[in-house]
Parts: C-alpha cells; structure tokens; sequence
C-alpha cells in the first residue's frame, strides 16, 4: 500500500526552482516550501556557493507526518533526505518535522543538492558538515541580510568529540548507523566543525588545501590518507592544536540579501493521480531495498537478464543487459560506449562476500584495452527484482538501486 493516504489527497505545488506534492494541509505546506525559497535565494547570493545553471527543477515530497515520511525514508533515524534524481534533485520531509524544526531540516536537505554532481560524490563527513552549516543560516527578512557561520543552537556551547575523528571522515561512516541518537547528534556537530572552520575561518590557504584533498579522494585515495597529504595532520591533531579554541567563537559571515530574487508565489493545483502514484511508489521501493530480509539465499544468475536503475517516471527507459561469459564472468552489455564506436560491455568477475553480496572486480580492460576502468563494483541482491549496484569502496548502502525491467507497473 502507496504511503499514507489517496492520490486525491495530494497538492501539487510550483514556482520556477521547485515543484513540490504534499498531502499536509496547504498552510503548512506552503510555510515550508516558503523557507525553502528563502534558502535558495541566500545561495544564489552566497559567493561561496555554485549554483549550477539550467538544472531541473527540485522535486520535493512533503508527507504531512512523520509516520507517512517513514514509509519513504532509508533510515528512520532520519528527518529529512536528498538524493540526485534525473539530472536534478529531488527532496523528502515531512512537514512536521520532529522537534519542530522544519526550517533546519528543508535548508539542510537543499544543501545536499547544492553538491549533486556527475563527476564526484563527496566524502560523508563534509556533505554533512555543509548541509549542517546551511542549516542554520538565518535571514533577517526585516534588515535584507543573512548570516552563515553561527553555531546550531542544539550544539551547546562547548562541544566534546565524541567520535573518532579518523573514523568520522572514512567514506564508510554513516552517521545513523551509531547506537544512539546522542551519538548521531555528535556525529553532526564534529561534521560541522570540521567543515565549518575549512571553509570559513579567514585562513587563506584552506581554500586550497580543501580543493587538493578533494583531488586526492576524486582519484581513488583514501579519505584519512588524502587529508593528512591536505592538510599536514589528521583531524584529531587539528583537534588539539585549533579546532577546539576554534569550536568556542567560529567565524559568522554577514551578507547583503536581495529579496528581488525570490519567487514565493507557489502555484497550486491537484496533483494528477499517476504522477504523484508513481513517485511515492518510487522512493517507497527504494526505501525497502533498504529493509529487506537477506535471509533467503539468492544465486548470482538470478540477475541475469535486463535491470535499469530505479525510475520514477518511464521505466526501463535505458535498460541495460546482465549476463554470464561461459567462464562465470558477469557481464553488464552496453555500459560503456562512445560516440563513434560500438558499445563495449562491462566485464566483472565475482566474489561473494556474504548472503547475496558480490565483491566486483572491473576486468574490461583485460578484453578491450581501449576502455578506461573507472571502477570496481559491489553487488548486493536484495530481491528477486531489486539490487544495488555500487562503486566500491560503498560509501553508502544502496545508492546505485536497479530494478528488474518488466517486474513493476508506473
């Protein structure tokens, strides 16, 4: 059963960035969607921050409660979460968010999206530390200026690690995976101050010195390796020599803001029933790739035949080939191609790791020396129709999700 609630239920609302569905009461809903405007006009002003131009607009689901947003969610740890869709973004919260907080969690999901790329996927730690120090910029709507820096309110006033900060910037660590919610709070603040005094305390050289570690981690390196090349020293020896005297007054930048730009004036309409069908079923199916019982066994040649990855809109629409070499070799048929040559197939080989997880090693080259291998893989089956295909290391359970084609109606 489709997350809370009837089609009929649903308002689609839009404004030139944004197209958004939620079955809260408009009200509510439009409070939200208004702080979320807001946000995004800070960006665009912010000098720091890269907007690209000509993205799609940001789809944003709205659930009126926490119980429908649960249904949609990867983790129930969570209050809020982004993730690239099509080309653009889209965004997923419920309008009452717990705590009440619903300004802090829209603007923290909206600066995820600022860091959606093809190219780069960056390293946990500082995507939540951005997201957390976007979270909490304030617009003084009476004086038209905003403020980046200020410390979260919920941090208190003296902050004492409680993770290991070598641990905290592995591109394994995952925040909602700690045994407690006081742990998954600490995660956050150490996140913010790490990023927050590399990107806006008035050192020159972090400038830098965060592009080369960026560099490095883009290239394969290690996260804890490539920032002790950064930076000269691991997180925990900033720690001790700078971060904590830091933690106690953390530069605050003021900004001029131009309410010119903003576009508050969100159209509203009944959301179509297979529009919004569709989507809700999208990121429900996603979340139960999540949850699913591993319990059964099953063997590597149940994913042969044609997978696409995970679609809200037209399914199968770039449907792509799995199958066997007579050697075992798995072969993905038509995932690399160029413009002026036949499409070369994707050649692994298996090794399982566990109940249906395969470590993937990229062995193209061996067979057509003309491809660059960008990349090993993990293969995780999680049903019969859904699994996860992702780069190895998995920086995240899940990102890359397939669905079998033919198995799911849009």
């Amino acid at each position: 059963m489709l997350p809370s609630l009837a089609s009929a239920e649903w308002a689609r609302y839009e404004n030139d960035s944004f197209i958004a569905y939620s079955n809260a009461p408009a009200a509510d809903a439009l409070e939200v969607l208004q702080e979320l405007e807001y946000i995004r006009a800070a960006a665009e002003q912010t000098p720091a921050f890269v907007i690209p131009e000509g993205r799609p607009r940001t789809l944003v689901i709205l659930p009126e409660n926490h119980e429908g947003f649960l249904k949609l969610a990867p983790s129930a740890t969570m209050a809020g979460f982004a993730q690239p869709l099509d080309g653009g973004a889209a965004i997923v919260m419920p309008v009452s968010a717990p705590g009440g907080d619903a300004g802090s969690v829209i603007r923290h999901e909206f600066a995820h999206t600022l860091l959606f790329n093809e190219w780069f996927r960056y390293p946990p730690w500082f995507a939540e530390g951005f997201a957390e120090i976007v979270s909490n910029i304030t617009v003084d709507r009476r004086r038209n200026a905003y403020t980046v820096g200020e410390m979260p309110r919920r941090y208190g006033k003296r902050m004492k690690p409680q993770i290991d900060w070598n641990l905290l910037i592995s591109e394994d660590f995952d925040a909602h995976q700690q045994s407690s919610q006081e742990l998954i709070q600490a995660a956050y603040a150490q996140n913010w101050l790490l990023a927050h005094f590399l990107t806006l305390s008035d050192e020159p050289r972090h400038v830098f010195q965060l592009d080369h570690y960026f560099s490095l981690v883009n290239s394969g390196q290690r996260s804890q390796a490539a920032f002790v090349e950064a930076y000269g020293a691991a997180p925990a020896e900033l720690w001790q020599t700078v971060l904590e005297e830091y933690a106690v007054r953390p530069a605050v930048v003021r900004y001029e803001f131009s309410p010119a730009v903003l576009d508050l004036g969100f159209r509203e309409d009944a959301a179509p029933a297979g529009e919004i069908d569709g989507i809700l079923r999208y990121f429900r199916d996603k979340a139960d790739a999540l949850r699913v019982d591993l319990s059964e066994e099953f063997p590597l040649t149940r994913v042969a035949g044609r997978w696409d990855r995970l679609k809200y809109r037209e399914q199968c629409s770039e449907a792509f080939e799995l199958g066997f070499d007579d050697d075992g070799t798995l072969r993905i048929e038509a995932y690399y191609s160029a413009e002026d040559a036949d499409p070369v197939p994707a050649l692994f080989l298996a090794d399982r790791l566990g109940p249906n997880v395969y470590d993937l090693v990229n062995v193209t080259a061996d067979e057509y020396p003309q491809v660059v291998v960008a990349s090993d893989y993990q293969l995780t089956i999680r049903s019969a129709s859904v699994v996860c295909f992702d780069r190895r290391p998995v920086r995240q359970a899940c990102a890359n999700v397939l669905q079998r084609c033919g198995d799911r109606t849009p």
